[in-house]
């Protein structure tokens, strides 16, 4: 779509849609809410404003399909709020195959594609909607409507049909030529000025192409006619979208009618000419500017009613103006940020250096107090860009309610769904890196995890099954959970499709634990039948790699007939990682620990640290005992020495992880400086003990130490 031959501004078009989608970002996890409380305005409201906003706006951009669907979508949910339509399952799943062809059509228009790829799909899932909303009136409505097309060339006949189709309503519509659902202003429409019935009687003949000029001065006399702001915007609205419809697809398309003439019956239904006199000719007043439009012909969005609607709840999220900002310039800003802080290291080294030399005291001083300021100033920075680039936890938590509504309606199970930790802030990059893992775990708890109702009331609980998932922070990992209270998971299972894959052995006794760690083999499954859900027995194990080379770890806790627990851990990282880092010396290599995985550190005493037959060199910390080992040894454990006479003098650091906790012997400590850890591109690094590497002050290159590597137990 050529948006420069239309006369639209490309990058407002980008900023409609952007807006459309963030608008549209809640809506399924909204329409499962509703469906579980159809009375709650609030939840209706937060639904019916993103849909008004694009059905308003999608004309003046040359998405008229993307109208028609919005439109058809508003006068649903409209009968469903004015209790017209009652929210059902069915009506649920209309609502969202509707909202996610919205969401598919916007995106398509993003990237300047066709709104719609398959014409027949989209014609019926319109129809859909559209009979949704009539109801059974609409039934009604239809059969009139056929009963006239047939008694056509019976005069007699259609004479006695239209007598009897003037005692009901939907009779009533159908002679007056009227769709169904505008039954509410039926009687106040035949008082309508006669310029409205002259716009349907041009609109609706399609034997004719309507001329833009003529229209244009009808809705101009409906604008001056309108009794309130919002009847006078829909004019506006339409008035608007004349010329560019003339100038595209022409007025006599379908589309072009339907939107113009649902402009009209908008201005109907908002009571448009309930203060009308009789005596007043709006042709004669004094003309008046009708659409303000900005430089590049797009209507000015300050006249959008939805915006009205949209402010209260604006000011509560934001105090200020917002701007959009593509992600990859954040990510080349705080590159800078990190070249920063490591320049701010190369003159802590300068520094040093100066420091060393008697009578350069003062200047070493004067450099001391100006790095000190230099460091102040890019830790200020980072972290406000930082803060830039955090978003909810919510935009990706929303997705799931819908996900296992979606599954619970297939497989005929009922689940009640728990969202916590919306609220929590995190990179934007990790809601791509949850996405993936998280869809898996959702999924396999609603489908192979929750039973049945008659198997859960066999069982003595309750036949609605919970799901629960939960973001949280914990120091600086971001930590997401995945509850549920169904079967948990058949160890037996895992255990022979194990032996049938040839993992284990038969005579091999695994643990619980070991067994579960099953379940991230290539081809496990304990499903047992194959879905289009999950359960194809692929999956797992490469979810467990994904996160792993975020430098993260997945566990799981489960517990027969009572549920399991699928935990995700990741590091707060983004592209460019600014830590605070623990510098060793060891061999005369420069290792690094990040700052908080650091418990403890001592010069040890003679007898501090004891030999444990097959457990090796220990030491004493928290009441435990936990292995002593050189930092070398850690990364090379066939070359371990375990006696106690083989230990140099030294440090023991005491490192600690989520998977356990090690006394490190190293030779000396350097000290703890803010460092940028960068991916070191083409080196071997065995069991990914290393995280990376830094850029240290002096030129040289400092590797930054895994610890949960090291504190696994081998």
């Amino acid at each position: 779509m050529n948006f420069s031959e239309m006369g639209i501004d490309p990058e407002l078009h980008a900023e409609f849609i952007d807006e459309a989608l963030d608008g549209m970002a809640q809506i399924s996890d909204l329409f499962v809410r509703l469906e579980a409380d159809p009375d709650n305005q609030e939840i209706m409201g937060a639904i019916f404003r993103p849909i008004h906003s694009i059905k308003g706006n999608a004309a003046f951009f040359g998405l008229m399909q993307t109208k028609v669907l919005a439109h058809e979508l508003e006068t649903l949910l409209d009968r469903i709020r004015k209790g017209g339509v009652a929210v059902t399952s069915g009506i649920t799943d209309i609502l969202l195959r509707g909202s996610d062809a919205l969401i598919a059509m916007l995106q398509r228009s993003r990237q300047n594609e066709r709104e719609v790829q398959d014409a027949l799909a989209f014609e019926n899932l319109v129809n859909a909607v559209t009979h949704a909303a009539e109801g059974e009136e609409a039934s009604e409505s239809i059969l009139w409507r056929k009963l006239m097309d047939q008694l056509g060339s019976f005069p007699d006949a259609m004479e006695t049909a239209r007598e009897l189709a003037g005692f009901t309503a939907a009779g009533r519509a159908v002679l007056d030529n009227r769709p169904a659902e505008d039954k509410d202003t039926f009687e106040t429409d035949r008082n309508a000025p006669d310029f409205t019935h002259e716009i349907r009687t041009i609109l609706e003949n399609t034997g004719a192409e309507p001329d833009a000029k003529i229209l244009t001065a009808l809705f101009t006399d409906c604008l001056h006619a309108a009794c309130n702001e919002e009847s006078k915007e829909y004019a506006k609205k339409a008035l608007g979208e004349i010329p560019m419809l003339d100038a595209s697809i022409g007025l006599g398309d379908e589309i072009s009618r339907e939107s113009l003439l649902g402009h009209l019956a908008d201005m109907e239904k908002s009571g448009a000419w309930n203060q009308l006199l009789p005596e007043e000719n709006p042709r004669e007043k004094p003309e008046e500017k009708i659409v303000e439009k900005t430089e590049n012909g797009a209507a000015d969005k300050k006249t959008s009613p939805d915006q009205t609607e949209k402010e209260p709840e604006a000011a509560s999220h934001t105090s200020g103006k917002t701007m959009r900002i593509p992600e990859e310039r954040i990510d080349a800003f705080l590159s800078y940020v990190g070249d920063l802080v490591t320049l701010g290291e190369m003159y802590r080294h300068l520094q040093t250096r100066i420091t060393s030399i008697p009578s350069a005291h003062g200047a070493a001083m004067e450099l001391r107090r100006t790095n000190e300021s230099f460091g102040n100033l890019s830790m200020a920075l980072q972290n406000s860009i930082m803060a830039i680039r955090k978003v909810p936890m919510k935009s990706l938590l929303q997705r799931c309610p819908r996900m296992v509504r979606d599954i619970a309606t297939v497989s005929g199970k009922i689940i009640e769904t728990q969202i916590l930790g919306n609220e929590i802030l995190v990179d934007k990059s990790l809601i791509d890196t949850f996405e993936a893992p998280l869809t898996h775990m959702v999924r396999n708890a609603a489908d192979h995890g929750i039973e049945r109702p008659e198997e859960r009331l066999a069982q003595g609980k309750p036949e609605k099954g919970h799901i629960r998932i939960e973001a949280s922070e914990a120091g600086e990992d971001i930590i997401l959970r995945v509850k549920d209270d169904g079967r948990g998971l058949n160890l037996d299972a895992l255990r022979l499709k194990a032996l049938e894959l040839g993992f284990i052995s038969h005579d091999e006794k695994l643990s619980e634990e070991a067994l579960v760690s099953l379940l991230f083999r290539s081809g496990v499954s304990t499903a047992e039948e194959v879905t289009d859900i999950s359960g194809r027995g692929v999956g797992m194990d490469v979810v467990k790699t994904s996160i792993e080379q975020m430098g993260g770890r997945i566990a799981v806790e489960t517990t027969k007939n009572q549920g399991s627990v699928f935990e995700i851990r990741l590091p707060k990282t983004v592209n460019t990682q600014i830590l605070t880092g623990f510098i060793v010396v060891m061999e005369k290599t420069r290792y690094i620990f990040p700052m908080e995985s650091i418990v403890r550190c001592f010069a040890p005493e003679e007898g501090e640290i004891v030999t444990i037959p097959r457990k090796g060199r220990c030491v004493q910390d928290r009441g435990d005992w936990i292995r002593v080992r050189r930092l070398t040894e850690c990364f090379q454990p066939h070359k371990e020495k375990n006696r106690e006479s083989d230990l140099p003098e030294g440090i023991v650091v005491v490192v600690e992880s989520d998977t356990g906790r090690i006394a490190v012997h190293v030779d000396a400590i350097e000290g703890v400086q803010k460092m940028v850890l960068k991916e070191i591109q083409g080196l071997n690094m065995n069991d990914n003990f290393f995280a990376g590497g830094a850029l240290m002050g002096d030129g040289t290159v400092a590797m930054i130490v895994h610890v949960a590597s090291i504190t696994t137990e081998k």
